[in-house]
């Protein structure tokens, strides 16, 4: 879900990332990705802030950015925002552009939870001890480590407008690279050696124009191949 509204400054900076991810976290604790599928429109027409930290206290974690893109997916939540240009956010901006790590945190009010199942504790640990099911989001933090492993802040765009999420992104430039090795098979097709009459020796050797031939069909069927393969489990 967007917020399509927001028209960030020009020389805003944006990041991307997941919030949450489907892992077990440091506390212990699983949230399910479903659990921000009702987050989502209330937290994003609500005040959908990045903070300095994941505190309650506005006092303790001043607003630095804005999120623009909740998207839940089988992950976790994937986000989009920027960060301002005020001197809270001065830091953050510098981290980001020198790729100093940092991490998404969230402050959220649990609606559902529960005890893990036995097949929860078997695929994360014997150790979990809480499952999230549903959540009120309440803001997104950027912190130095997060409760959960995986989920860094990643710089998306410098330009004041978001591009595509990095999903879309990478399906785009596959969906270009499988059509480029299609036009390639086609062209050598075109320009292609009609075959000898009879049988072909099998002791022959291709001459070193048919061993390119043979080589460049085999490299486009491989990455031709592989990219659909990569698009399918995209």
């Amino acid at each position: 879900m967007r917020d399509a509204g927001i028209e960030a400054p020009q020389d805003a900076l944006w990041f991307k990332g997941f919030a949450s991810y489907r892992s077990k976290d440091r506390d212990r604790e699983l949230i399910l990705p479903k659990a921000f599928e009702k987050a989502a429109k209330p937290f994003l027409t609500g005040l959908p802030a990045v903070t300095a930290g994941h505190e309650f206290d506005a006092a303790n974690a001043p607003n630095i950015g804005r999120i623009v893109t909740l998207d839940p997916r089988e992950k976790g939540p994937y986000v989009e925002g920027y960060l301002g240009t005020n001197s809270k956010a001065a830091d953050f901006r510098t981290n980001l552009k020198e790729n100093v790590p940092m991490a998404f945190s969230i402050a959220f009010s649990r609606d559902k939870f529960r005890e893990p199942s036995n097949e929860e504790k078997a695929e994360f640990g014997e150790d979990l001890q809480i499952v999230t099911e549903e959540l009120e989001l309440i803001n997104i933090g950027i912190v130095n480590a997060g409760s959960n492993r995986n989920t860094p802040v990643l710089i998306r765009s410098y330009k004041g407008v978001p591009l595509k999420g990095a999903k879309e992104d990478l399906e785009e430039i596959l969906a270009h690279l499988a059509a480029a090795g299609e036009r390639i098979q086609q062209m050598m097709e075109a320009v292609g050696a009609q075959p000898p009459e009879g049988e072909p020796d099998p002791n022959a050797r291709p001459e070193p124009d048919d061993q390119r031939a043979v080589l460049t069909e085999e490299l486009v069927a491989t990455i031709t191949g592989a990219t659909r393969r990569i698009q399918h489990d995209a």
